[in-house]
């Protein structure tokens, strides 16, 4: 089922980025956005959430504070910041493991299930959506954030730090259409409604040295549109998806 959902190219930014932001307390405002969301869902008060590409665990470690009585779970392919998600989050369930991969649960199902800036990586996306719905309980929320395409137009990107002598080609900024991803869905077993969520960042994120972390810039009417040094104009969505028991 996994076979070909990635292609040529590594992925190497993550862990660097996400152990730069370990001691930062502050939540994100896409993680207000997605709290947002669940807030709007009829959720017993012990929920539970399963993060998927959780990193050291501060969305959860966010939910927690939301919805006290919730249960977080996260898996991250990184076994460095899995160790700090369990130092920091000591109430939670984590385990380093990739979406790739079938059953890493053991069957378990959640009334949430949150996939975060992961399907950007991967080339193909239906066998990481088809993993993703396997863990949501009937009832239960899938909520896949990215970088989406409203027009019909799916790109595979590769880059390289032509700084750097011999560097590699690094992938992990593909960009799926909204048009794909709903065509996938639709033609699963699933009996799913679907809603869109645009998500704009509220303030203006200064450019850093690294060109692939993202940063705004006033394009059209949008003052804080976001793009990276691959040239992107970068359109965030959160795909809310409910997964129904019939």
């Amino acid at each position: 089922m996994n076979d070909g959902a990635y292609n040529s190219g590594v992925r190497i930014a993550d862990e660097s980025i996400y152990t730069e932001e370990i001691h930062n307390e502050k939540p994100k405002e896409l993680f207000k956005r997605l709290i947002s969301v669940i807030k709007d869902k009829s959720l017993p008060s012990d929920f539970s959430i399963y993060d998927i590409g959780c990193a050291s665990g501060d969305f959860l470690g966010y939910t927690k504070s939301i919805f006290p009585q919730c249960q977080i779970f996260g898996t991250d392919i990184s076994e460095k910041l899995i160790i700090h998600a369990k130092k920091k989050y000591p109430e939670g369930k984590f385990q380093t493991a990739t979406i790739e991969k079938e059953n890493v649960t053991n069957d378990k199902k959640f009334d949430v299930v949150n996939l975060k800036g992961v399907l950007t990586i991967f080339d193909k996306p239906e066998p990481i959506l088809m993993n993703c719905l396997s863990y949501v309980k009937k009832n239960g929320l899938l909520l896949v954030t990215n970088f989406f395409n409203p027009d019909p137009i799916d790109t595979l990107t590769r880059y390289r730090r032509a700084d750097k002598e011999n560097s590699p080609w690094e992938t992990g900024w593909n960009i799926h259409s909204c048009h794909t991803i709903e065509t996938i869905l639709k033609n699963t077993d699933y009996n799913l409604d679907l809603k869109w969520h645009d998500f704009v960042m509220p303030f203006e994120i200064k450019r850093q040295n690294d060109p692939m972390r993202t940063w705004t810039t006033q394009v059209g009417d949008n003052d804080n549109t976001t793009i990276n040094g691959a040239c992107q104009i970068l359109h965030t969505m959160i795909l809310e998806i409910h997964v129904n028991d019939t």
